[in-house]
């Protein structure tokens, strides 16, 4: 697992604190998800969540807060 985030690599493991950067709520499919941009030290990462507690968490989380993400490296688009 890693949190160096110039070296993720895609099914590399995620485990680390890092601090929210940007987050946006959004709607697909009547399904509510957060799609986030977080950083460290080593660098920034774009992610998405789509729990059931989106809604909520976007409610409590703000640019700049600090978060516990576990995760998984991920090619999109």
């Amino acid at each position: 697992m890693s949190d160096d985030l110039r070296k993720i690599e895609v099914g590399e493991k995620i485990l680390g604190f890092f601090v929210v950067r940007k987050i946006e709520q959004r709607v697909k499919e009547g399904q509510h998800y957060l799609s986030l941009e977080v950083g460290n030290s080593s660098g920034r990462i774009n992610g998405t969540y789509w729990g059931d507690d989106a809604q909520e968490l976007y409610k409590v989380l703000s640019q700049g807060s600090v978060v516990k993400i576990m995760g998984e490296g991920m090619e999109y688009g």
